[in-house]
């Protein structure tokens, strides 16, 4: 019986801390935060609301929405798309809403909205052209 208060310490210590580190990262407060202008880079999958000189891949342009990217069809640095170079490189697709990048290997399926692609040893996304097309033209 002389556990039963040191867990109910713990517990609410452990429940302050998430507090705590929740109303630091802004997960407190209002849920609906204003839509910020962002972008993703598809080669990285890094979502951005800072300049575009950080990116290093095409850039589609979107919102920021609750911490989701909502991806518009606008496309920058189109010119940038690769075609696969390499048959190491892995088929895959990016995730827009949040930038993660899976292997056709992975026991994931894609969430609409995302690209298909390719990845490169060093874990570089690689859009296919006629997907970036077909996403500028919709």
């Amino acid at each position: 019986m002389r556990a039963f208060p040191n867990v109910v310490a713990l517990a609410l210590t452990l429940a302050v801390v998430l507090g705590a580190v929740a109303a630091r990262n802004g997960h407190c407060g209002s849920a609906n935060q204003a839509p910020t202008e962002a972008w993703i880079d598809l080669e990285t999958g890094r979502i951005g609301t800072s300049d575009l000189a950080e990116t290093i891949g095409p850039v589609i342009k979107g919102k920021l929405i609750n911490g989701l990217f909502q991806p518009l069809h606008s496309v920058v640095f189109a010119e940038r798309a690769s075609q696969p170079a390499s048959p190491a490189w892995v088929p895959a697709w990016i995730e827009l809403a949040t930038g993660a990048i899976h292997s056709d290997v992975e026991g994931v399926a894609p969430r609409q909205p995302y690209l298909r692609g390719r990845i490169d040893e060093s874990r570089h996304f690689h859009v296919f052209r006629e997907e970036l097309r077909s996403w500028q033209s919709d």
